[in-house]
């Protein structure tokens, strides 16, 4: 996912945020999920951020591409 925010927002508030309300509504439309999630804690703690500046989506997807094949984790669709 790329996302463009304002500098002064903090990037550990937009994951909280992002991660708070895309829960939310996962769980509104699939209810089931809240039972399979202890606590209804949908997403695990951690996230990957970096400032791809002039970086077209084509480079960052090749680049995330390449480590999920290193990694032996095929999430690609």
């Amino acid at each position: 996912m790329h996302i463009e925010s304002l500098p002064s927002l903090s990037i550990s508030i937009l994951v909280k945020k992002l991660e708070g309300r895309s829960s939310w509504l996962l769980q509104q439309k699939f209810p089931s999920l809240g039972k399979q999630y202890w606590a209804h804690h949908f997403w695990v703690i951690g996230f990957g951020c970096w400032s791809t500046g002039y970086i077209t989506d084509a480079v960052v997807n090749e680049y995330l591409e390449y480590h999920r094949k290193s990694k032996g984790d095929d999430h690609s669709g």
